[in-house]
């Protein structure tokens, strides 16, 4: 079974080049927060943390990751994830749950389109855990050049 591995900042510089477009293809479904060279600059100085899922040396799924720590518990966030046949590398899941109870966290968490809720609905966590949505993100964009 192909493992998650995740990358230490000298790892991200040298394996940019194959992981950025994986990046790229899920910040192009997202709001315009982050940029790929953001995303690099905060996985190579540990914001963030960046992980692979290669098969043989091809790389097949990406996971980019944050600790949020809040006053009463931490939650290990999922800024983007994408890969090739999620069916291959779905298992990766119980390597980001262990790494988020080593760090302390209590939840995972995901925002996404709606489709990733429907995805995520057969994934269990090691203990029979589910997803489930707790909230909905709306967004205005504002006419910022019409000021009153």
């Amino acid at each position: 079974m192909m493992e998650g591995k995740l990358l230490l900042p000298e790892e991200v510089l040298e394996q940019w080049p194959a992981i950025s477009p994986f990046v790229d293809s899920f910040l192009k479904r997202g709001q315009g927060t982050s940029t790929v060279f953001d995303i690099a600059q905060k996985c190579i100085s540990m914001k963030y943390q960046c992980w692979v899922v290669a098969q043989n040396t091809d790389i097949i799924c990406v996971c980019i990751t944050k600790i949020d720590e809040y006053p009463d518990f931490n939650s290990l966030h999922i800024i983007g994830v994408t890969g090739k046949d999620m069916s291959v590398w779905q298992h990766f899941h119980s390597t980001l749950e262990n790494f988020a109870k080593f760090n302390k966290c209590n939840r995972i968490t995901q925002w996404g389109r709606a489709g990733w809720a429907k995805r995520l609905e057969d994934l269990e966590g090691q203990y029979g855990e589910k997803y489930k949505v707790i909230h909905t993100v709306m967004a205005m964009e504002l006419q910022t050049d019409k000021v009153t």
